[in-house]
C-alpha cells in the first residue's frame, strides 16, 4: 500500500515527497508483478497432487488452501469441511485455482 502522510507527523516534514501519481503507478506495477509471480508459482503445481484443508463452500464448490498457500476450488461433499483432502490442481484461476478431489 502507498504511504500517505499525516499532518503533524515526522514523515509529513520529510523532504522529497513522492508525487501521488508516481505512487499510484508504482502500486499498479507491484500488483501486476505480484499477479505474474503468483501465476508462475501455481503453474509449477499444475497436474500435481496437494493436501488441502476444505475450509468453506463458495458457489457450490469446496474451497481451501494447500500447505504452500495455493488457493483451490473443487467439487466435494460438505462433510469434508474442516478435513484435509488430497486434490490435483487442474487449472489456474483467481481467486481460487481449479482442482479435482482424488
Amino acid at each position: 500500500f502507498p504511504f500517505s502522510k499525516r499532518k503533524g507527523t515526522p514523515a509529513d516534514k520529510m523532504p522529497d515527497q513522492v508525487d501521488g501519481r508516481v505512487k499510484r503507478e508504482r502500486v499498479h506495477q507491484l500488483l501486476d508483478l505480484s499477479e505474474k509471480l503468483l501465476k508462475e508459482y501455481v503453474e509449477k503445481s499444475l497436474n500435481k497432487e496437494k493436501d488441502v484443508i476444505a475450509e468453506q463452500i463458495k458457489d457450490g464448490l469446496l474451497v481451501g488452501h494447500s500447505r504452500d498457500y495455493i488457493a483451490v476450488k473443487f467439487k466435494g461433499d460438505q462433510k469434508l469441511l474442516g478435513k484435509e483432502v488430497k486434490v490435483k490442481i487442474t487449472g489456474i484461476d483467481q481467486p481460487y485455482n481449479n482442482a479435482v478431489l482424488i
